[in-house]
């Protein structure tokens, strides 16, 4: 008949090792836990980043588009104010010939090239956030797909 390994036939150094093996191994097991919750939480704190620099990016956007809608009223009263300086009366005789139409001012275009200007920063800034949106949706889709 065998004999079952028995604690208490242990020498002293015999089971001194083994507790100091024992301690080891949970330290090790603890330093791999330690390190693998931090890269879960670097994880977490890279996608609180990446939808940060979203939300940043059509932010930007929106203020640029109304930028332009801004500019693009105070065109609007700026030629309205040119054509009224510009026209007698609508039934006078003076309206009829060349002061019909009283094209732009300088200040309208002023205005118009600033407008034109920040729609087009609007769109640069809304196509990085489409950029940044796919980028944070196909982390998540291959997060979803790796389980």
């Amino acid at each position: 008949m065998r004999q079952r390994f028995q604690f208490g036939n242990l020498k002293v150094r015999s089971s001194l090792v083994l507790v100091l093996l024992f301690f080891l191994g949970m330290l090790l097991a603890g330093a791999a836990l330690g390190v693998l919750s931090l890269r879960y939480a670097n994880l977490g704190l890279y996608d609180i980043v990446q939808q940060q620099n979203f939300i940043r990016v059509l932010n930007q956007s929106s203020e640029q588009y109304k930028e332009a809608q801004l500019a693009l009223e105070e065109a609007a009263s700026e030629q309205a104010m040119h054509i009224a300086a510009n026209r007698y009366t609508f039934d006078s005789e003076w309206d009829q010939d060349e002061t019909v139409t009283a094209g732009l001012s300088a200040n309208t275009e002023t205005l118009l090239k600033r407008a034109t200007f920040a729609l087009r920063m609007s769109e640069d800034y809304f196509a990085q956030a489409q950029v940044e949106f796919e980028r944070i949706i196909s982390r998540y889709v291959d997060l979803d797909d790796s389980r």
